[in-house]
């Protein structure tokens, strides 16, 4: 499956040669709401870099966060807390440094707490956004392994670009099972072969 033959499926669900120009809208879109719901195990990344701000970036393709640490000096793996607690250090704090053990995210950035004292190395690891297809990227893993899931969430957004409600509920309960399915698999990928038993009630 490529990204030109996806367009040529969602035409062909379509039946209409009226909506060409705005099939790759509706692949945009469909990305988009992929990006908020998908979180499975071919998206996991781990990444490294040095800082001795308070302030880091996320990867350019980040979707969220998984665990975030610091590697050198020492091995510390740091807490998320919320925007509330890190105003309360902040103002406790009083412009205090050293390794970062807590952390909460700012956007698309990382604030660390406490401030490092130092350049430090750290390594997050994350959930990757879906590479986005396009003439020149024509095609990404979700694509590869899941062509009738990209379908349907085109298929969703093509029916709210319609505002058809019958094709909106088919395709969007169709979009779910795939979801749920994607889901079920990277979650048996990531347990199988654990040592995990079940215990019986008496």
């Amino acid at each position: 499956m490529t990204y030109a033959a996806l367009q040529t499926d969602i035409a062909d669900w379509l039946n209409r040669d009226d909506l060409t120009s705005v099939i790759p809208s509706f692949i945009t879109q469909a990305e988009a709401r992929l990006n908020r719901s998908l979180r499975t195990d071919q998206q996991i990344v781990t990444a490294t870099g040095d800082t001795d701000a308070k302030i880091i970036d996320v990867p350019d393709d980040w979707a969220q966060t998984i665990r975030l640490s610091i590697i050198a000096p020492g091995y510390y793996t740091l807490a998320l807390i919320s925007h509330a607690e890190m105003l309360d250090n902040r103002q406790y704090a009083q412009g205090a440094t050293g390794i970062p053990t807590k952390y909460t995210h700012r956007g698309r950035a990382i604030e660390l707490d406490p401030a490092p004292s130092g350049t430090m190395t750290f390594e997050i690891v994350y959930y990757t956004l879906i590479p986005v297809l396009s003439v020149s990227n024509t095609t990404n893993w979700l694509l590869d392994d899941h062509p009738d899931v990209y379908l349907a969430a085109a298929m969703v957004e093509a029916a709210r670009y319609l505002s058809d409600a019958e094709m909106l509920a088919v395709w969007s309960q169709t979009l779910a099972a795939g979801v749920n399915e994607i889901a079920l698999m990277s979650s048996k990928s990531q347990w199988s072969g654990s040592n995990l038993k079940l215990r019986m009630r008496p």
